[in-house]
């Protein structure tokens, strides 16, 4: 028997985890920089952004609901390591953009970080067989 509530869950934070993450994320970093909101001009990238981070989430309910019951305790630590994961690596992007604003750096972008940024769902994806496997032998 499947279980309905965990895939809910891991859907609904497939939607509002990215929504807080990166539009909130950019409101705030504009609010505390100081730098305008670019809505239409950044709308490309910041999709690319909320599907980035929406993607372990996507993975983790096609996995999670092929599991039973039983396995359920492992789909939900799952999900807390894919949450962990998501804010640790998104929230160092915006630690990195803020201070780099509010430090007066000069340069160019973070490359770096924007390469990291593009497989951070391969990353934090490998996390779901992780808490799966953890999940199954701590009953």
């Amino acid at each position: 028997m499947k279980n309905n509530i965990s895939h809910t869950k891991i859907w609904a934070c497939a939607i509002i985890i990215p929504l807080l993450t990166i539009w909130i994320g950019a409101a705030l970093f504009s609010v505390i920089t100081g730098s305008p909101f670019h809505f239409v001009e950044e709308l490309g990238p910041r999709l690319i952004q909320t599907l980035l981070v929406a993607l372990p989430f996507i993975v983790l309910s096609v996995i999670g609901s092929k599991q039973s019951k039983s396995a359920q305790n492992g789909v939900n630590l799952a999900l807390t390591l894919v949450i962990i994961g998501t804010f640790l690596f998104w929230g160092y992007y915006w630690f990195d953009g803020i201070s780099y604003q509010l430090n007066n750096r000069t340069g160019g972008a973070n490359i770096g970080i924007g390469l990291l940024m593009l497989i951070s769902p391969l990353v934090i994806s490998a996390l779901i067989p992780v808490g799966m496997y953890l999940g199954k032998t701590n009953k």
